[in-house]
Order: C-alpha cells, then sequence, then structure tokens
C-alpha cells in the first residue's frame, strides 16, 4: 500500500515540478526573488524552518502585478519578488508564529485571484521538509 509523504502540498509539488522535472537549479528564479530576508526564520510544529518575513501566492492566469500589489495590501505587507513564469508572488508580511503565516495565507486564498500561497521553508540539503 502506498504511504502518504510530504507529496501532499502544492509546495512539494511546485517544488518537484521546478526542480525535476523542468530541471531547473537554485539559481534560475534568484533575480526575481528577494533573498534578502531568508535570515528570518521560525519553526513550525513539526521542527521545519519556515521563513517568517514573506508568504509565496500563486495567482490565477487572469492577474498580474496589480493584483499582486491589492492582495499585499489585506496582509498589511509589499510585494517584493516573483517568479513571473509561474505567476507566483513574493509578499513581506510581518509573522513571528507558523499559526500567523498560515493564517495570512488563509486570508489570501479567500480572494477569488489566488490558486494558493505557500510558506518558504528553509531547506539546507540534508534535511527535507517533514510533515
Amino acid at each position: 500500500m502506498f504511504k502518504r509523504g510530504f507529496l501532499k502540498k502544492p509546495s512539494t509539488i511546485i517544488f518537484y515540478t521546478c526542480f525535476f522535472v523542468l530541471g531547473c537549479d537554485g539559481n534560475d528564479f534568484s533575480g526575481d526573488l528577494s533573498p534578502s530576508h531568508i535570515s528570518s526564520s521560525i519553526e513550525d510544529e513539526f521542527g521545519n524552518k519556515i521563513v517568517s518575513s514573506y508568504v509565496h501566492v500563486a495567482l490565477k492566469t487572469d492577474f498580474n502585478a496589480n493584483e499582486a500589489l491589492r492582495l499585499a495590501t489585506i496582509v498589511n505587507g509589499k510585494v517584493i519578488g516573483n517568479i513571473s513564469e509561474l505567476n507566483i508572488w513574493q509578499i513581506e508580511v510581518h509573522s513571528s508564529s507558523s499559526e500567523e503565516l498560515d493564517a495570512l495565507i488563509a486570508l489570501l486564498e479567500k480572494e477569488s485571484s489566488v490558486r494558493y500561497g505557500m510558506v518558504d521553508f528553509e531547506v539546507d540539503g540534508e534535511r527535507l521538509p517533514q510533515k
């Protein structure tokens, strides 16, 4: 019987699609995303390190930067980067816990323009995020 692993989250599917199926390396999108917030992290309930200063929001194809800017105002944040090929926007937020990040993502996902939102894990290569 198949055991459920960490492939049950959309963020994992995007990671696998980008890095394995498309053959991308970690530097392909570095010019579009802001790396300046990576040092501020928190731990979730599973012990994974999560970047606490921004979230990623994937927009439906009909929406663009103007919608990302509108969404940022909903969470009192600001757009700091994007992956244009995937229509994913990096929004700086202020949070001190994984629960706050989850609440911000839930708020954003209520908007009709949003496909999904996700946090960013710090992955050191030795330890993949656990669930």
